[in-house]
């Protein structure tokens, strides 16, 4: 079975770097030349609870500094906002489907590796394993062109990662 680019750490040349006192792990990963940038229309969440509870974990990664909002004038590229439903909980999750299939995917990692850094505490290190909102500690740091292409679509804005 072919396992996705979310679904497994993958880390090309990777270096764990220091950044506002939080440890991250660059991949050094690349957007294939088919990419071409979309903007795809938010779907509007009509659930006033779940309405809240978005608008609410949005503005906590923001202040978390995970996350910033912009301006529509500097979106290149957004991908939905989704709902999903796990282990009797809700996730707020960005769908990168599109993005996923247009990344170069470099070589995983030995697992000794893997072991090591998933050694290192959660509260000093994101990697990229979901991609949910939530637990924002679990993102990688992506060059920024390719940060540019994941910002994610609300009916309250548009929000990109750091």
């Amino acid at each position: 079975m072919e396992k996705r680019f979310s679904d497994v750490i993958y880390i090309a040349e990777a270096s764990i770097k220091s950044m506002n006192n939080t440890n991250r792990i660059m991949l050094n990963v690349e957007l294939l030349s088919i990419y071409v940038s979309k903007i795809i229309s938010c779907r509007k969440i009509t659930n006033p609870a779940l309405v809240e509870l978005t608008k609410r974990l949005f503005q906590e990664e923001v202040d978390l500094e995970c996350y910033v909002k912009v301006p529509r004038s500097e979106v290149q590229s957004v991908h939905l906002v989704v709902i999903v439903l796990k282990e009797n909980s809700v996730w707020i999750c960005g769908d990168y489907t599109y993005l996923n299939k247009c990344l170069v995917k470099p070589t995983s990692v030995e697992l000794i590796n893997i072991h090591s850094v998933l050694a290192i505490p959660k509260h000093k290190l994101r990697y990229l394993l979901k991609l949910d909102i939530l637990n924002a500690f679990k993102q990688c740091l992506f060059p920024s062109h390719i940060l540019d292409q994941s910002i994610i679509t609300t009916q309250f804005g548009f929000y990109k990662p750091l």
